[in-house]
């Protein structure tokens, strides 16, 4: 029997009667054939555009959700409604922080024992937390979204705008900030004062940390009402807290 030749990628001359179809196009594919896309490729090189298809690397969404969060953040902490009153003597942990709610359900306490820094997400509940106070109150963090506070209604109350939200609480942030870049800050705690009554609104912040820069370790502690100083109470509110790192040692 006489074989007609055929021409194929290689060094040899082999007869396409003798290979099985699939090792035949193997062979004969073009040395620049595009890659037909699949799951694993799609996995390691994170596209691969096809005639027809379109793959996209899987986005990492770690277990536990926040519809609100972006993505990456979903599921880490656990949600809550953005209302006036949680669940009363609640204690919720999100992100290895806790934060505690008082007999009525409003946020009591936040604290970690070991302090980080990491930006977490915002969320809209933060300005509807801000409205339930006065003209000029923001919804404010216990702890510092950027000390990975989450926007969660346990970690937000109305706090003072321009000088407790932006003002001493930013600056007790940027403090313990400086500290982390020295040494451990541990026993990060944010403690609430209610007046008489039913408001949402903190009459008092106390925040208290133990910045590990020096040896033995110095205390932090800041205590202020929640209100509008006159500017005289409010300049030295901020270099007592200045001069209370400065002791610790940041």
């Amino acid at each position: 029997m006489r074989l007609r030749p055929t021409t194929l990628t290689g060094t040899a001359l082999l007869s396409a009667a003798l290979l099985p179809p699939g090792l035949l196009a193997a062979i004969s594919a073009p040395a620049h054939a595009a890659p037909v896309p699949t799951a694993a490729t799609d996995q390691t090189a994170g596209q691969v555009t096809g005639q027809a298809v379109t793959l996209r690397a899987p986005k990492k969404v770690p277990a536990g959700a926040s519809a609100r969060a972006p993505e990456g953040w979903a599921l880490r902490y656990p949600q809550v409604p953005c209302v006036q009153y949680l669940t009363p003597n609640t204690a919720y942990t999100a992100i290895h922080r806790t934060y505690r709610t008082d007999a009525i359900g409003r946020p009591r306490r936040a604290s970690v024992n070991t302090l980080s820094q990491r930006t977490s997400p915002r969320s809209p509940c933060e300005p509807t937390v801000g409205a339930w106070g006065p003209p000029g109150y923001q919804g404010g963090h216990l702890i510092a979204a950027t000390l990975r506070g989450v926007s969660e209604r346990y970690n937000l109350v109305p706090m003072q705008g321009n000088q407790i939200n932006q003002g001493l609480m930013k600056a007790i942030e940027n403090g313990a900030k400086r500290c982390l870049t020295r040494a451990a800050v541990t026993g990060y705690t944010i403690t609430l004062t209610y007046p008489a009554g039913t408001s949402v609104v903190p009459a008092r912040i106390q925040v208290d940390m133990l910045p590990h820069a020096r040896n033995p370790a110095v205390p932090f502690t800041a205590s202020f009402r929640n209100t509008t100083y006159q500017p005289a109470g409010y300049t030295r509110l901020r270099n007592e807290i200045r001069a209370k790192f400065t002791r610790s040692g940041c």
